[in-house]
């Protein structure tokens, strides 16, 4: 494995292109033209699988609404099941918005970056 990507943590972005991104306007930089037809989202983030993860999405993202984000996180653990990781995928699902929680992720930084040789 390569040790330059450590743990991730993904707020309020992780969904479906065809939940978010493509159900409405959004930013002229969330666009990849041609995208969809070789990967969903969560096959993008599912590469730095078997690597630590957490996922945080709110219940009242608009943009990103938590029906795509939970189907995004269901396809992401099939791909960590595959890779013999499946406990590596943690997800914070939090009342807020399009917002950064942090209610699980400093404590999972911490707890995944001690200890790690550093990147570079």
């Amino acid at each position: 494995i390569d040790d330059r990507i450590g743990p991730v943590v993904i707020s309020g972005y992780t969904n479906t292109f065809r939940d978010s991104i493509l159900a409405k306007p959004h930013c002229a930089d969330n666009y990849i033209p041609g995208l969809l037809q070789y990967a969903e989202m969560p096959d993008i983030w599912g590469l730095i699988a078997p690597r630590p993860l957490l996922i945080e999405a709110g219940q009242e993202d608009s943009g990103f609404p938590i029906q795509g984000a939970v189907k995004a996180i269901e396809h992401l653990r099939s791909i960590y099941r595959a890779a013999n990781a499946e406990e590596e995928l943690v997800q914070d699902i939090h009342s807020g918005k399009h917002e950064v929680s942090g209610r699980l992720a400093f404590d999972w930084l911490e707890t995944n970056l001690n200890g790690r040789p550093e990147c570079g």
